[in-house]
This record gives C-alpha cells, sequence and structure tokens, in this order.
C-alpha cells in the first residue's frame, strides 16, 4: 500500500509540472560550389517554401556559403539582396553566419591576404545583424534557449579537411568571447552553436573549445560546407551535426550517398536532439546518415577523382574502319584501368560500362587478386585498400609504388558506326554502409578517338 501511494504521489507531482520545453529550428545549407547560381537560388526559393509549409519553427539558421566571392562586389551586393529577400519571407526569425565562399578572396592569397570579401560580407550582414559590425561571431535567444554563431573563417583559405588544417581554428579571442557568453548563459534551457565548417575534424585545434562546450548546457553544434548531411559523435552531452547543400553542388551519387537538395528540421526536447532531411522532391523526410558511412563516401568520391587521368593513358585512333592502338599498327585499340582502387575498409562493388557510337568491347577482364569473387567482364567486388597508397578523410591517393592495372578490354568496331567519335568510361561504385542501405557513387571518363591521316 505504502508503494502506491508514493507511485500515485510521485504522478500527482509529475502531473503538475510543466512539459520539458521543445525547440523547433527550420535549417538552410549551402548554396555555391555551382556553376549556375541563379539555379542555386531558386532552389533556395524551394526550400524556403518547404519550410514554410512545414508548420511553425521557432527560428531558422542558414550555415553559410550564401554568396559567391568569385563574382564582382557591385553582383554580390545584388546577390545578397536577392537572397535576403527569399529569407525575408521565412515565417520566424532567420540568422546566418558565413562561408568560405561568402568571405574567401577570389584568387588564393599571397603574403598579403585579401580580406576585401571578408569586410564586405560583413558590411552587407551588419545591416541585418549589428553585431556582425564588429565581428562575426554573435549569440542571440529564442524561447529560453540561446544561440553562438561561430566564426570558423577567422583565418581564410583554411579547412579542416583540405586545407591549412592547423589554421582552422578559433582564435584566441573569440574563444575568450565564447567563454564569456556561455558563462552568462549558464541557466539557459540549452546552447545552440552553429558554424559553417565543421571544424572538429581537425580535432587538434577544436579539443580546447569541445572542452569548453561541454562545461554549459550545450545541446548541439551545427555545421555545414560538405554539401552532405551527417549524424556526428555525441560526445559529452553534446551531439555533432552536419548539414547539407540547399542549392549548393552536389556528388554524382544516390540519394543515400547524401546527392539531395534540402531543407532541415532539428527538435530539440530536453537532452533529445533529432534531425530530420526535408527533401525537396516529393519523397519523405530522411535521417541523416552516420559520419562513418560519410566519410567512406567521401573517400569513394575522391577516389573517383582519379579518372580524370584515364584518357592520358588510354589513345584509340580510328583507322581504315577500326579501332587501333596507334596510327600505321594492325594491333587493336585497347583500354586499361588503373586510375582507381578501393579506398575504405568495406568491400566496393564496381560496375564498367563503355559507351560510343564508334566502337563497343570485343572482350574485358578484371585482372587476377582484384575481386573478392568470380567477377565478370564489367562488375567486380573490390578488396578494401586495393591499389590504395594513402587513404583518409582528407586525401586519397593511389599505390604510386606499385600501380595495379585494375581491368582491361579490346576494342572493335560497331558494325553500323555513329558520328560521335569519342568513348565514355562510366564506373559506378557502391557499398553497404552501417544502415544497411547501399551506398552508390558514380563518374565518367572520356577519351577522343582519334582519325589516322590517310596516305
Amino acid at each position: 500500500m505504502k508503494k502506491r501511494w508514493l507511485s500515485l504521489l510521485t504522478l500527482f507531482i509529475l502531473a503538475g509540472q510543466p512539459a520539458q520545453a521543445q525547440l523547433r529550428i527550420g535549417i538552410i545549407g549551402d548554396q555555391t560550389g555551382t556553376a549556375d547560381l541563379d539555379q542555386a537560388y531558386k532552389t533556395l526559393e524551394q526550400g524556403i517554401e518547404k519550410l514554410g509549409r512545414s508548420g511553425p519553427f521557432d527560428v531558422f539558421l542558414h550555415v553559410g556559403d550564401l554568396l559567391e566571392s568569385s563574382r564582382s562586389e557591385d553582383q554580390i551586393r545584388q546577390d545578397f539582396q536577392r537572397a535576403v529577400g527569399l529569407l525575408d519571407r521565412l515565417p520566424a526569425p532567420w540568422h546566418l553566419t558565413e562561408g568560405d565562399h561568402d568571405v574567401n578572396p577570389p584568387f588564393l592569397p599571397n603574403l598579403r591576404p585579401d580580406r576585401s570579401r571578408h569586410e564586405l560580407f560583413k558590411s552587407l550582414y551588419s545591416q541585418r545583424q549589428p553585431q556582425a559590425g564588429e565581428r562575426l561571431y554573435y549569440s542571440f535567444d529564442v524561447k529560453g534557449y540561446h544561440f553562438i554563431a561561430l566564426d570558423s573563417l577567422e583565418h581564410l583559405q583554411t579547412d579542416p579537411r583540405w586545407g591549412n588544417v592547423f589554421r582552422a581554428r578559433l582564435s584566441g579571442q573569440q574563444l575568450r568571447w565564447l567563454e564569456s557568453d556561455l558563462k552568462t548563459h549558464l541557466q539557459s534551457k540549452g546552447i545552440i552553436v552553429f558554424t559553417h565548417q565543421p571544424l572538429w575534424y581537425n580535432w587538434g585545434g577544436w579539443e580546447r573549445v569541445h572542452q569548453l562546450l561541454s562545461r554549459y548546457p550545450v545541446r548541439a553544434v551545427i555545421a555545414g560546407h560538405f554539401h552532405y548531411s551527417q549524424r556526428d559523435a555525441l560526445l559529452d552531452g553534446i551531439q555533432y551535426l552536419v548539414v547539407g547543400a540547399t542549392g549548393g553542388r552536389l556528388k554524382e551519387a544516390s540519394v543515400s550517398a547524401g546527392s539531395i537538395q534540402a531543407v532541415y528540421e532539428l527538435n530539440i526536447r530536453g537532452r533529445e536532439v533529432d534531425l530530420q532531411i526535408l527533401p525537396l522532391s516529393d519523397a519523405s523526410a530522411l535521417a541523416p546518415p552516420s559520419r562513418h558511412d560519410m566519410d567512406r563516401v567521401q573517400a569513394v568520391d575522391s577516389v573517383l577523382d582519379s579518372l580524370s587521368g584515364f584518357s592520358a593513358t588510354n589513345s584509340v585512333y580510328w583507322q581504315a574502319g577500326e579501332p587501333k592502338v596507334s596510327c600505321g599498327e594492325d594491333q587493336p585499340a585497347r583500354l586499361t584501368l588503373r586510375q582507381t582502387g578501393n579506398p575504405i575498409d568495406l568491400p566496393l562493388d564496381i560496375e564498367l560500362s563503355v559507351k560510343s557510337d564508334q566502337v563497343q568491347v570485343a572482350s574485358s577482364r578484371f585482372l587476377p587478386g582484384v575481386c573478392l569473387d568470380e567477377p565478370d567482364p564489367f562488375q567486380c567486388r573490390l578488396a578494401p585498400g586495393i591499389n590504395i597508397g594513402i587513404s583518409n578523410t582528407s586525401m586519397v591517393e593511389l599505390n604510386s609504388f606499385t600501380p595495379m592495372t585494375i581491368w582491361e578490354a579490346t576494342l572493335t568496331a560497331r558494325p553500323q558506326p555513329g558520328a560521335s567519335r569519342h568513348l565514355d568510361l562510366a564506373v559506378r561504385m557502391s557499398f553497404v554502409g552501417e544502415s544497411g542501405v547501399a551506398m552508390q557513387l558514380h563518374r565518367s571518363a572520356g577519351v577522343k578517338i582519334r582519325p589516322c591521316m590517310t596516305q
């Protein structure tokens, strides 16, 4: 009876307490890195409309790369006004952090770095956010929660993976400001930090920031920059997150591997943090993949970049209606593929196809020792690490000491050749990630079929 009485009393007390406050945040990703900025802003407009239809939000965050700093100052001013006009359609206040495309100079810096784009962005954004006139890190409050926008680009032309990673960090001045701001808001319901570059990829520079954040009620740290979404570590109660693009350039990949234009919804209730990807297509909301899988996607995408060297090692000549190794020789033209490999720790499926009006494959094979199982002429399961010299979250390099030919083929003329004297090798790679879903990327490499001069 006593235990029952205590249980009822507990329920009565809990019923009299207000439910934990919930915060609903809309997030917009990058627009840049694309050759068509006009289309990127049209995608941004679609994203804003999507958020407007998705119910009430308390606040909206833009994680940077709103502008393209390679454009002229007049164009940048016009772009800013156009983008701001779109963001002002959002049904709640919006806030912005700067990205590398917003503030980096149009060319690599010399001994005296060009900060003109950085100053231009400050002057433009300060018209909306007065604190930005002095510095690009600032804070604000929403429904008892505290938000902190960090400046991840105090050092220009840096990147926590690809640039000078030792400079991809907060300055001592910004860190001191952050500590003071956190102390002032210790009693907040929760603290949300957002920035552009995921500086935690350079843990040597970020560790002191994390140690500071871990002493306060920080719920989430959100970044963009990568143009794909991922759920990073939950560390000391802080959920690290990366959101993808809203108009920015995407990888040549499947939706599961991050190739999706979207906006994002972040819900916070107590210590629970839930991120949902809201595709701009008719697809349903998605949960972000893990960092483990997206690091693998990045490595596979990097090794596919090596296909740019395929044409330099493969020549096809057209002689007397047949593809030849060279003019004046009777040997059939051949293709050899050595500009690829498996940069990850999981088996990687590769599928090849040759497309051409002029030629077709007479015979092909994957070479012995390359595949984990019995291959067919165009498909193979590559062993982890095959033909790779270096692979990490920053770069992938093929084995330059003993480069391996992965696949080879001989060519013959099509029975009814077309007009285009061009050959494309299409490469698809996929692996099964932690979720059990296949993550696929693709790329193509071209070879021009050169005519031989008639005697």
